[in-house]
């Protein structure tokens, strides 16, 4: 008598990252097309904002899961890699509350405010800066558990696009955040505003599509250590006399 155990059967992530994909395209494009106030959407605190949270708060519970699931695993490869995504679990979930209070946003509060800086144009860049460290801060993360990340070589892809979408989106938000660079393109008040505000949706978009690359990756690798643990999702047998 033998018994012989199917792979794990889920939705795939290439699968995954279309329905992402797409329902990100459906919300950007209604928000743009919604007449007179389709900017705000784009807006702290907006439609797309709340989009961007919920996307990195599914991050933040999938890397939790994998946590879980190595830390329980019997495989010393996968038991190294649980620190890695308690971290990442962790630092999803404050992103996703940074996101949904702007709380990178009040620097510019407090260095006017507290500090007493002097406010400028230059100065109001400092909450955007931010967000680029955080993005090198991750890169120097990943390179630092470069060799114990290797069982998730399929994920990989989608966290290089995403991670060039991030760059994109850090730019973006500088240049969309005052008048001190659309300014070397035109004088007219009223072309600088429409600039700032579309560059602010590109921005945006870019924001959502990284992290749509993001979750795609960590599902991948959610997979990986589901297929490989001794806890299989599904498990169909087949019995042969």
């Amino acid at each position: 008598m033998k018994t012989k155990s199917s792979p794990f059967r889920g939705i795939s992530h290439k699968r995954l990252l279309f329905i992402v994909l797409f329902l990100e395209t459906v919300a950007i494009a209604i928000a743009i097309l919604r007449p007179n106030d389709a900017f705000h959407h784009f807006e702290e605190g907006g439609s797309i904002t709340i989009l961007s949270c919920l996307q990195i708060l599914a991050v933040a519970v999938l890397a939790g899961m994998i946590f879980r699931l190595e830390k329980r695993s019997l495989d010393s490869k996968l038991r190294k890699n649980a620190g890695f995504w308690l971290i990442v679990g962790i630092g999803a979930f404050l992103l996703a509350l940074d996101d949904a209070l702007s709380l990178h946003e009040q620097l510019d509060v407090w260095l006017h405010g507290v500090l007493n800086i002097e406010e400028t144009m230059v100065t109001d860049l400092a909450d955007d800066i931010i967000v680029g460290i955080y993005l090198i801060l991750a890169l120097i993360y990943v390179a630092s558990q470069w060799k114990t990340l290797q069982i998730f070589r399929s994920s990989f892809n989608y966290f290089k696009i995403g991670f060039v979408l991030g760059g994109l989106m850090v730019v973006l938000d500088i240049l969309s955040n005052n008048f001190l660079f659309v300014s070397m393109v035109t004088d007219d008040p009223n072309l600088m505003g429409k600039m700032i505000s579309w560059l602010g949706i590109v921005e945006e978009t870019a924001k959502i599509a990284a992290e749509g690359f993001f979750l795609a990756g960590v599902y991948q690798c959610w997979r990986i250590v589901k297929a490989d643990s001794k806890q299989p999702l599904t498990v169909n047998s087949t019995t042969r006399a």
